[in-house]
């Protein structure tokens, strides 16, 4: 079943860090088994949102977003 046209959000949050601090986080998106989106090791501190990108359905285009403090992703 294919998703809903629409845009969608990726996004990751770093919810708790259980005082183990700063952690490394990967993003890969694929659409059609493809990989579209790659962000390697991006620094998260506790309770950080992340919005990585958006997705346009059905077009899969991708805009890569811009997280303040932790560059492109």
């Amino acid at each position: 079943m294919a998703p809903a046209p629409e845009v969608y959000l990726t996004e990751v949050h770093y919810y708790n860090d259980h005082g183990f601090g700063e952690s490394l986080a990967t993003v890969h998106a694929y659409i059609h088994g493809q990989l579209v989106l790659e962000v390697p090791d991006v620094s998260l501190t506790d309770l950080d949102l992340w919005t990585v990108a958006r997705i346009e359905w059905p077009s899969g285009e991708v805009t890569v977003s811009i997280c303040p403090g932790h560059g492109p992703g």
